[in-house]
Formats: structure tokens, C-alpha cells, sequence
């Protein structure tokens, strides 16, 4: 066992909802994702674990994860997915908060329950961002590839820049969405949420895509304190919605959720203006970055190049730091790795066949 640094004590499943929500307002790295309710709806409460890291009596560090153990064979696995959170909100970053939040992980999860831990912290790949998976490595953590992509919207310069930065055709797209005499109201109760969700299994439909889970994502936005809900707006054509997007409104980065654009909404362009009016809502309320959230020029040309028009003229795909695995039996490790290289095959599997039948 690796012991804290003197000042560092961890709480193992020793919160409450409402204490987890407090807490993660104070978080420049929080997100939807790390929110009990995103975890209870989509996991269920039984498979929630909790970790809080305190220095000096202050929370420092927050982790959320996904835990399935096995009696019989007294093992399991923790999954850990946008974490842990360790940039407090109007403070320098403090890596030993993060170092000191892998050994708590480490010690509860591989060296105490006998789990093979998995963590895809979802930090940018960028070269200022290598002392941090230096830290990952020398708290015994293996290394490998996240493979997700992305593209980033950089919100640090002016919005004027930001538009002008735009690719020409998305430019073009948007103001012509402008001139279509679209409505945008803001949804804010559970039967305006449920016109987003909506909207997004119509869009899911039509495109015949597999994966995501509209409604329990509208029952985490509506569990959650107002401050952490998800930002939705509904975007409407002579009263009738046609298209609408919810996205994270914690922390520092923002990215898209929950939504899409109907049928009628394409003529419009009207996903354009929504994604716009993000860009300037997050922009507004200082958010330094807006996520994507996720692309793939194979799977999904038209996402693809919606989301690099967006992200600017010079747009590149962004990767993250990557995932890292801990573990004490390396033959169940080596299972786990099996077990999981051959869902994600099976997924992109019944991808490439539902492409196919398009």
C-alpha cells in the first residue's frame, strides 16, 4: 500500500446525493458525467461507488465510479469515466491532489477489494498535459490509448473572433439558420426536457444509430440541482419544435449531450443556430473550452464535419491523455482486457452492419 502524503485522508462511500451535488460545484473539472445522478440512472445505485480525498480537512478531489464484483471469484472491476476531479474552482492546479486521489483509488479499489480499476480521466492530450500522465505511471497505473476523438472549441479569444474563426460553409449554414425565423426558448422543466429527448430519438432514429440512452439521460438533467442541470434549448419553426440540444453547463469545459434536429429541422439549418448559441452561452458564462464530444469520420461523416466547421477553420482532431488500468490478479486483468477489446468489436460490429444497410 501507498501511503497518502501527511495531510491527505480518503472517504470511501461515506456521502450522500445531495452532499456529492455540494461538493461538485467547487470543481473547474466537474461534469455531467460525474454527477450521482448521471451514475444512478445509467448504472443504478447499487453499482455507485464514492470516493472523497481531503487535505487538511478541505475536499480536494472527487471520484465517481462503476464497481461490479465478483463473489465467487472474489474479484470485480471499477470503472472510472471523466475522473477523478482535482481542479478546485479559483485555485491553482495542485497535482498533489491527483496524485494523492490515484493512491486512494489504488489502494481501495486493486489493493483492498482485489478490483481491476479502469480510468479514462478524459484530459486533453497536449504536451503541457505529460506531467499528468507521469503521475499516472509512477503511481503504478499501465498506459494505453484512448481512442475517442474529438474536436475543441477554444473560447479564450473574443466571440467575434470565435465566429470569424468558423469554416466558411458552417459560417454560410449558420447565417442562413438566422434568416429562417426560428424561436429559441429554454427548457427548463421536466416536460421541456422531454421535447429534447424526443428530438434526439427522432434524429437517432433516422440515422439508425446504435448506443445512447436519451431517456435516462432526461432523468439525470431532471434529478439534478438546478445549478447542475444541463443547459437545454428547444428550437422552434411557427410554434412547432424542430430541434433542440442539452449540454453540460459544469465546471470549464461544456459539451454536448442530449438532442438533435428533426426531420423539418434540417431545411432549416437549425442545429447550426443551437450549437452556436452554446458556443456563445458557455462563452458568456466563462467556459475556456467547449467539447464536441466525440467524432468519427468513418462512422459519421456529417458529424464529423459539422463539429471540425465549428471548432474553426484550422480545426484538428484532439485526443485525450488516454485510459490507464491498475490491477493485483493479472489473470483476471487479462480477462477484463479480453472481455472488453471484444464488446468494443461487437459495437462497431453492428455499426458497420447498420452502415451497411442504410
Amino acid at each position: 500500500m501507498n501511503d497518502l502524503e501527511r495531510g491527505y485522508s480518503a472517504e470511501i462511500d461515506r456521502i450522500d446525493k445531495p452532499q456529492w451535488h455540494t461538493f461538485l460545484k467547487e470543481f473547474d473539472d466537474a461534469t455531467f458525467y460525474q454527477t450521482w445522478s448521471y451514475g444512478e440512472n445509467f448504472w443504478g445505485t447499487k453499482s455507485l461507488s464514492h470516493v472523497i480525498l481531503r487535505y487538511e480537512g478541505r475536499v480536494v478531489s472527487m471520484a465517481q465510479l462503476r464497481v461490479q464484483g465478483f463473489t465467487l471469484l472474489r474479484t470485480g472491476v471499477a470503472y472510472l469515466n471523466w475522473g477523478p476531479l482535482w481542479r478546485r474552482k479559483d485555485e491553482a492546479e495542485n497535482r498533489a491532489h491527483l496524485r494523492n486521489m490515484l493512491r486512494a483509488l489504488f489502494n481501495e479499489y486493486v489493493l483492498k477489494r482485489h478490483f481491476a480499476l479502469r480510468i479514462l480521466p478524459k484530459i486533453f492530450n497536449t504536451p503541457e498535459n505529460e506531467g499528468i500522465k507521469k503521475i499516472f505511471l509512477e503511481e503504478r497505473y499501465a498506459y494505453g490509448s484512448d481512442s475517442l476523438r474529438t474536436f475543441v472549441v477554444d473560447l479564450r479569444p473574443s466571440l467575434e473572433t470565435i465566429r470569424q474563426n468558423l469554416s466558411r460553409s458552417w459560417r454560410n449554414s449558420l447565417k442562413f439558420a438566422e434568416k429562417q425565423g426560428l424561436d429559441i426558448s429554454e427548457a427548463k422543466d421536466p416536460e421541456q426536457f422531454a421535447i429534447v429527448a424526443a428530438v434526439g430519438m427522432e434524429t437517432k432514429e433516422r440515422k439508425k444509430f446504435s448506443g445512447g440512452d436519451p431517456e435516462a439521460a432526461l432523468k439525470a438533467a431532471i434529478d439534478l440541482p438546478q445549478e447542475l442541470r444541463l443547459k437545454g434549448l428547444i428550437c422552434s419553426h411557427n410554434g412547432e419544435p424542430v430541434a433542440a440540444l442539452a449540454w453540460s453547463n459544469i465546471g470549464r469545459i461544456s459539451f454536448p449531450l442530449l438532442g438533435g434536429t428533426g426531420n423539418k429541422g434540417l431545411q432549416y439549418k437549425a442545429s447550426f443556430l443551437l450549437f452556436w448559441r452554446m458556443v456563445e452561452h458557455s462563452k458568456e458564462n466563462g467556459f475556456a473550452f467547449c467539447d464536441t464530444a466525440g467524432v468519427h469520420k468513418k462512422r459519421n461523416p456529417g458529424n464529423y464535419f459539422f463539429k471540425k466547421g465549428l471548432a474553426g477553420k484550422d480545426a484538428q482532431e484532439m485526443t485525450y491523455l488516454g485510459q490507464f488500468d491498475a490491477y493485483k490478479n493479472y489473470l483476471f486483468f487479462i480477462l477484463f482486457k479480453t472481455a472488453m477489446a471484444l464488446r468494443e468489436k461487437i459495437i462497431n460490429g453492428a455499426r458497420r452492419v447498420k452502415a451497411w444497410l442504410r
